[in-house]
């Protein structure tokens, strides 16, 4: 009796981030669909979407799509995609890295005046 062995042929996945606001992948013969893996440590993934049958997340001049997307702390987060098919996942596509800058926010414009009720007027100044 001749046994069929279906194989998962994924082919080393290339995974990369686009200025920091496209995440794109190339596609694997015989996969159905992609998991993103990320986390702050290398080799360390807590985070993980199913993304379906795509080879990008975010759109190229969209800045911020990336931190949106997966709600990104301030941080270097590290990124792999895995293929899979009905028989299995394949390993880890090589790791993209993006770094997610503190918030910046508006200069201040000083002075800032507050007026009060009545005839008080409290003013602010900056050191």
């Amino acid at each position: 009796m001749k046994r069929l062995f279906i194989i998962l042929v994924i082919l080393a996945m290339a995974v990369s981030i686009v200025n920091a606001d496209q995440l794109k992948w190339n596609a694997s013969v015989g996969a159905t669909g992609y998991t993103v893996y990320w986390g702050t440590e290398t080799g360390l993934y807590p985070f993980n979407e199913d993304v379906g049958n795509v080879l990008e997340i975010g759109v190229a001049g969209q800045d911020g799509v990336l931190r949106d997307h997966f709600k990104l702390n301030p941080g270097t987060w590290n990124f792999v995609v895995r293929a899979y098919n009905s028989i299995g996942d394949s390993d880890d596509s090589n790791i993209a890295n993006l770094s997610i800058a503190e918030n910046v926010q508006p200069e201040d414009v000083f002075p800032i005046q507050i007026v009060v009720p009545a005839t008080t007027t409290i003013t602010i100044t900056q050191d």
